[in-house]
């Protein structure tokens, strides 16, 4: 068992040999990318990437997924900005989509200090963006077709009832109004 997981676990999981710290999430996600790229890579074409607070309509993902060519190098999300990363990131905590290229491009060049960030830290997401971005890697705008989020970063009740702080409207890379219209109603 990791440190931080209770004894009484009973649902799958993988011990990644990662400390559970805030400090050490880009080491877990690149481990449990590379553990995909070794044990996983030919029985799926995209692989979601999600907090355990995160929730999706499965049939509403795969019927967008299947707009897309599987085969390009593309990555999805709720799309942050971010200083001088000029093609932003995708938030973490609204989860990240990967085709299997894009994936593979990744895991390939995660120990190219060039390409990836090397330091682990609680910036997760935004290293992912900055390898994804050094990698040409293709940002999906995730909205659907008038402009609304189909991907959320926050808590429901961020976006439905108290409505977002404004200073979390500086990271969105999108136009966001206060409202259940900038909603998608093909949300996954």
């Amino acid at each position: 068992m990791q440190h931080g997981l209770k004894d009484n676990t009973y649902l799958p999981y993988l011990d990644l040999k990662i400390p559970e710290t805030r400090n050490e999430l880009w080491n877990k996600w690149k481990e449990a990318f590379k553990w995909i790229y070794q044990n996983e890579m030919d029985n799926f074409d995209y692989f979601l990437r999600a907090d355990d607070d995160s929730y999706f309509a499965m049939e509403n993902l795969r019927s967008f997924l299947l707009t897309f060519n599987k085969s390009e190098d593309l990555y999805f999300g709720a799309r942050f900005k971010f200083e001088n990363v000029l093609k932003g990131y995708m938030s973490g905590g609204a989860g990240v989509i990967l085709t299997k290229s894009a994936l593979k491009k990744l895991v390939e060049n995660f120990d190219n200090s060039n390409i990836c960030p090397q330091k682990s830290d609680e910036n997760d997401d935004l290293s992912l963006g900055i390898c994804a971005k050094n990698l040409n890697i293709t940002f999906v705008d995730t909205r659907d077709n008038l402009g609304r989020h189909r991907m959320l970063p926050w808590s429901p009740t961020s976006h439905f009832i108290n409505g977002l702080d404004k200073e979390q409207f500086k990271y969105l890379y999108y136009p966001y109004y206060q409202n259940l219209e900038n909603v998608s109603l093909n949300n996954y």
